[in-house]
Order: C-alpha cells, then structure tokens, then sequence
C-alpha cells in the first residue's frame, strides 16, 4: 500500500459530514481567544468527557493551556459568518460578537444551540494538532438547527427518519443514572 497523499487525505475526510463548534478562552490578560473546531467529540456521560482537536502553536490552544480552561459552542445554522470568522485571521474575531465567559475563562457565544465550559482534564499532541480532553462543568442548549460542514461547503440536518436502533433520548430531562439506564 502506498503512502497518502494530503490531497487525498483531504478529500477523503471531506466527505464525513460534522458539526461546527467555536472553542474559546479567555488569556489571562483578559483578551478572549477562540477558533473554529469541527473536530469534536462527546466521549463520556460519567465523568462528562468531551474532545476537541486544535491546531498546535495557535493563540487560543495557549489561552487554553494558560486557564486550564476552556468553552465549547455548538453552532446554528444562522452563524456561518462566526464560524468563516473564527476560522480566518486571529484579529478582530471577537468585535461585535457576543459571548459570556465563565470564572475559568471559558468562553460561551451567544446565540449558539449549545454551550459546554469545560475544564481541561489532559492534552495530548498529536501530530500538527493537539488532541483537548474536557471535563464539562456546566452545559447548556436552546433549540435550533445545526450547523454542518461538508467537502468545504455548509449545510444543515434534514431528518430522513427516526434510527431503528435505541439510542439515549436526547430530549428528555435525565439524570445520568438515567441514561445509564437505558442503555442496559
């Protein structure tokens, strides 16, 4: 087998659809940094475990690193613009953008569907990325449409239909132990 190329490496991730997240702190300066992360995980309900992949050498993974803290927002279908934003040049990202930092530094945006602050419980460097294990302090979510990114371009969810196989209900207010639960 040969080795791949970055060009079809590129194009084959491309095709996995994922969602667009902006990860942020707030340096101990108190300028707030964040960037745009696709590569990001739910990992455990007990303890609450999240992932998020950020590029090496970037002022927020040093922000992040310095408050051993940081937020995650999951965005909406209506902020493509935060997400070309936080993805382009570092300065200017937070003018008239509205966000709420926690005690830690984590930053949370308005108007996101869904926020996470997070402590971060390790790291590890992983080729030209660093590879952020979160521990969730605290979580919160309004109701909206995702935001998708799929072969450089943005879409949204459309349901098909409803997954035959049981999955943890996502709408409903439980515990943990709930959902622990329901998966056995």
């Amino acid at each position: 087998m040969s080795m791949v190329t970055e060009s079809d490496l590129r194009r084959a991730v491309a095709r996995f659809a994922a969602g667009v997240t902006i990860v942020g702190a707030v340096d101990p300066d108190g300028e707030p940094r964040g960037m745009t992360v696709s590569a990001f995980l739910f990992i455990s309900f007990d303890p609450p475990l999240i992932l998020a992949s950020v590029a090496d050498a970037v002022p927020t993974l040093e922000a992040i690193r310095q408050r051993s803290a940081f937020g995650v927002s999951i965005l909406g279908v209506d902020q493509q613009k935060l997400s070309d934003r936080f993805a382009g040049e570092e300065d200017g990202r937070f003018e008239h953008v509205g966000y709420d930092a926690g005690p830690d530094g984590a930053i949370a945006l308005h108007g996101a569907i869904g926020t996470l602050e997070c402590r971060l419980e390790r790291e590890l460097v992983l080729g030209d990325h660093v590879v952020l294990v979160g521990l969730v302090q605290a979580a919160a979510f309004q109701e909206g449409r995702p935001l998708l990114y799929y072969r450089g371009k943005y879409g949204s969810f459309h349901s098909l239909s409803e997954s035959q196989v049981p999955r943890w209900p996502a709408d409903e207010e439980l515990t943990i132990a709930d959902h622990a639960a329901y998966w056995h």
